[in-house]
């Protein structure tokens, strides 16, 4: 089953990497059609000017093919994470029953949760950069009319995700949620109540209740922060700033003498609904689930998308030009590498992991 899963999961990003190589090609030639179509005077000079507009508008330059694998890794990574969880991948599900399992040959999966967070930045990186590489980069969609823009590509099959889990749970024979509990995951809204974070139902699709506030605040993050940065120094200065903010996972467990690493490891999924008045398993879904927590890492990736944009530029200079140069080449190369090496190598395991890896950047 896990391997059918993930062929399954290569075979649709392969789909979708080849429907979006189409819609580039297609962006690619526009700027030649609508020359050609000007030029043959088939169109009005209204209609031409607009057709120029939206050329320009679609220039190749927003599409960045070098995301494409990472998505499919971090997609199937994730997928592999949950089964690890389950205990559905042995050894470990054979020979542990902890979820919390950090041992067998099975290591590398139990960092699948990793990449969630990597997508919210994700999220931040490519809708700034789309919109830095607009023909007016100052003209932005009203708030909720671009929330919902984005999140009409996802809620059809986030929905039809809940029906189709809702109708396995009745052919089971389990317990169905409580209504409350249902009519929070269809609006959206269960990460920011701890107590609705972990329903039995889709659990897994949290993170998309905190894509879409940071969908309608992505306008004013974009006008008040990231046009406000016009060299490399203050991107760098700005996302050293936004990466200090987590470190607080780790201080805070270190003022008590007597907290464990893994303090948070008494907590398991749907706790509260067994005790709601747990103040650990409050905490532990606060952190793992809130909006709040992980706002700074979507906007972390907003401030890298114009760090990227003025290093191309060459707007900056000096030291924070070089390095920011640097990343860009080298960057994504050495960032995997670590990556690879931390999930392979226990020794290598920060304390509070299972925290502290979802909120830093």
């Amino acid at each position: 089953g896990a391997a059918a899963l993930v062929v399954w999961i290569v075979a649709a990003w392969a789909a979708a990497c080849g429907l979006r190589g189409r819609r580039h090609r297609t962006a690619a030639s526009a700027p030649a059609a609508a020359t050609r179509a000007g030029s043959s005077g088939s169109q009005s000079g209204a209609g031409w000017l607009w057709g120029a507009k939206f050329a320009q508008s679609c220039r190749s330059d927003k599409y960045l093919p070098g995301l494409d694998m990472a998505r499919m890794v971090a997609s199937i990574h994730i997928v592999l994470g949950h089964l690890y969880a389950k205990g559905a991948l042995p050894p470990c599900g054979e020979t542990h029953t902890s979820p919390h399992c950090v041992h067998g040959d099975n290591y590398l999966f139990s960092w699948g949760f990793t990449w969630v967070p990597w997508f919210f930045m994700l999220s931040g990186f490519v809708r700034t950069h789309a919109r830095l590489n607009a023909a007016e980069i100052t003209q932005l969609e009203p708030p909720l009319t671009f929330a919902h823009r984005c999140l009409g590509k996802l809620y059809p099959m986030y929905a039809l995700g809940l029906v189709v889990a809702t109708a396995v749970t009745v052919s089971r024979g389990r317990p169905l949620p409580y209504w409350y509990e249902s009519a929070a995951q269809y609006a959206l809204v269960q990460s920011w109540v701890p107590w609705l974070a972990e329903t039995p139902l889709q659990t897994q699709c949290w993170f998309i209740s905190c894509l879409f506030p940071y969908w309608l605040l992505f306008g004013c993050c974009y006008r008040n922060l990231v046009l406000r940065i016009t060299t490399a120094g203050r991107a760098w200065c700005a996302l050293a700033l936004l990466c200090l903010l987590p470190w607080i996972s780790f201080v805070a467990p270190a003022a008590w003498e007597e907290s464990p690493p893994d303090w948070y490891a008494d907590h398991h999924t749907g706790a509260l609904r067994d005790d709601p008045g747990a103040g650990l398993s409050i905490g532990v879904a606060t952190l793992k689930f809130n909006p709040l927590c992980y706002f700074h890492v979507f906007v972390s990736g907003m401030v890298l998308a114009r760090l990227r944009d003025l290093a191309k530029a060459g707007r900056g200079g000096g030291a924070s030009l070089s390095a920011a140069l640097v990343c860009l080449r080298c960057g994504a190369t050495l960032g995997y590498i670590t990556l690879l090496l931390v999930f392979g190598l226990r020794d290598l395991r920060p304390e509070s992991a299972k925290i502290s890896a979802r909120l830093t950047i």
